[in-house]
């Protein structure tokens, strides 16, 4: 019989309960409300005198309030327990016993004001932003703010996430970024209306089991956590719309990857990753795939079913070639392959025509084919740090080329190409064994505003030089010139000149005319002076002039007749 009127009373209360909850939640039209015209309180005081009206809140520097509030009431504390011990008359010891004690009870009353166990009368909040508060913990009753549909928490120092948070079915947002989180409750796997949840920058080890009944997630993000395996039901995760899981330990490939069909973005860099899933190409719609960073040796031949892929990171990993599955990506626009160990680029790497970005570099290819010409809308190439001697003329054929890196390879020539390239920003060419630079080649690079050749074998700078009116940093150092042409004079905008390691004699008179150069460089050449037109240059800052065979006098005399902002090294 009691056992029976147990069960009664159970389910009274249990009915009582549920009418009680559907009363606290909001209705349609007030939701609405909510959303459009509802204003974000910044005031927890504020908020408590009229909690009916708020929906939103958004408070800043709590923690810093209540270490000043802390502060004040120990002042005000003290000072009532030591003013007995103070030689005071009764009567005014009475009167500053009572100013004190209102003191404190006011303080107390503004502490409660941040004290964040008040949420619970705000029971209409339907948006709660405390981000960058350091609140070390939350309410343990914040899942009894039903009508709570986005909570922003970044930048605190939360541990842990109260077990209640489960009971906030209407959520759809959760953030929790950059805080010191090392588990999730269970209870976060029953938010089954949450649709973006970033967890990113914690000290996640994993993931609840049932972590995969989150279903409606469209935006995940678990980046920069300790992370090394994640459940089976990770799989149910099918809306996944982007996916940040960089930056853990990750050994594979999150379970179920490949069915991700609504996929869009997706990054696993800096992981321990060896292999892919063969039927990556089931993830069509992804735009976005970094996997740099990890230990992969093999692109599988699926990935040319990514045709609206644009974006994708392979750098260092352990990639002995590119699958020619790779050349059918027509839609991809940066393609970084750099460090690895790829000796080759396939020709087909010419049907990428909507490439602008390519990062070969550190790798061991030793010839570019000629069909990269028909990357005609690249503007970044790095080619450095592999094996190649020679350029293709078809360079040439690259006219929106901003950038290029050839430095560090076996190039002995400058090619021809080069001077069709009237977009380039930035060339680097240093480490090479080039021996001229021909003049009709650099006249036709007008855009240049920084060279890099030092480390080359060139005896010599061509007239043409003068060519470049954007030149803003020239680098020649360790080469074999002798002397600069007087051409150099027209790099108006020229701002360093680095010349150590060379074999030069003397400086044109003209020097002088690089009106806005701060920076020379000429240590170890055979400089006995400087022109009198150095005393001209009123903008130079810095000249290092060590290991040249110069006399005293001569050296005395540069100093004295120093621009006067110049500090000369020599």
């Amino acid at each position: 019989m009691k056992s029976v009127f147990t069960l009664f009373l159970i389910t009274i209360l249990g009915g009582v309960w549920n009418t009680i909850q559907a009363q606290a939640e909001l209705s349609k039209k007030e939701l609405e409300h909510a959303f459009q015209k509802g204003a974000f309180y910044t005031s927890l005081k504020l908020a408590l005198q009229e909690p009916e009206k708020v929906y939103k809140l958004k408070l800043r520097g709590m923690q810093g309030h209540i270490k000043r509030i802390n502060k004040q009431l120990k002042i005000a504390q003290d000072s009532l327990v030591s003013i007995d011990t103070l030689g005071v008359p009764e009567k005014r010891k009475n009167k500053i016993k009572s100013l004190l004690a209102k003191e404190v009870k006011k303080l107390k009353l503004e502490r409660e004001y941040f004290n964040l166990d008040s949420l619970s009368k705000l029971t209409k909040l339907v948006v709660l932003d405390l981000s960058l508060n350091d609140i070390p913990a939350l309410p343990a009753d914040l899942g009894n703010l039903v009508n709570l549909h986005h909570i922003y928490l970044d930048n605190n120092k939360l541990t842990s996430l109260p077990k209640s948070i489960g009971q906030l079915k209407n959520l759809e947002e959760l953030t929790v970024r950059k805080n010191e989180l090392n588990t999730l409750p269970d209870g976060i796997c029953d938010l089954n209306n949450l649709k973006i949840l970033l967890l990113d920058h914690n000290g996640l080890k994993g993931v609840p089991s049932r972590f995969g009944e989150l279903d409606s997630l469209q935006v995940l993000y678990l980046n920069n956590n300790f992370i090394s395996s994640l459940p089976s039901s990770f799989s149910k995760l099918k809306l996944l719309g982007s996916l940040m899981l960089q930056y853990n330990s990750l050994s594979e490939s999150p379970k179920g990857l490949t069915s991700f069909l609504e996929l869009k973005e997706l990054h696993l860099e800096h992981n321990n990753i060896t292999l892919l899933p063969n039927d990556l190409g089931n993830l069509k719609k992804l735009k976005s795939l970094f996997l740099n960073k990890n230990n992969i040796a093999n692109i599988p031949e699926s990935i040319g079913k990514l045709v609206n892929l644009k974006h994708l990171q392979f750098s260092n990993n352990n990639l002995s070639f590119i699958p020619n599955g790779l050349t059918k990506l027509v839609n991809l626009e940066a393609l970084h392959l750099d460090h690895n160990e790829i000796p080759s680029i396939p020709e087909g790497i010419s049907e990428l025509i909507n490439l602008k970005e390519l990062y070969l570099d550190h790798n061991k290819i030793t010839n570019i084919p000629k069909e990269i010409g028909r990357l005609v809308d690249l503007h970044t190439l790095f080619l450095s740090h592999n094996n190649i001697a020679i350029l293709p003329k078809t360079i040439g054929l690259l006219d929106k080329l901003s950038e290029l890196h050839v430095n560090n390879n076996e190039i002995s020539e400058f090619t021809h190409g080069l001077g069709y390239l009237n977009q380039l920003v930035t060339l680097h060419m240093e480490h090479n064994k080039v021996t001229a630079i021909p003049d009709s080649t650099i006249e036709g690079m007008t855009r240049l505003e920084v060279l890099f050749m030092d480390n080359n074998q060139l005896s010599a700078i061509p007239d043409s030089i003068g060519a470049l009116p954007r030149l803003k940093r020239l680098y020649l150092s360790n080469n074999q010139i002798s002397k600069l042409p007087k051409t150099i004079g027209m790099l108006k905008k020229l701002n360093l000149l680095s010349l150590d390691y060379n074999q030069i004699e003397r400086l044109p008179e003209n020097i002088n005319s690089l009106s806005h150069l701060i920076y020379l460089y000429l240590k170890s050449n055979q400089l006995i002076e400087m022109p009198e037109s150095f005393s001209e240059m009123y903008n130079l800052q810095h000249v290092e002039l060590n290991d040249n065979p110069m006399k005293n006098r001569h050296k005395n005399k540069i100093r004295r007749k120093a621009p006067p902002k110049t500090i000369v090294y020599i």
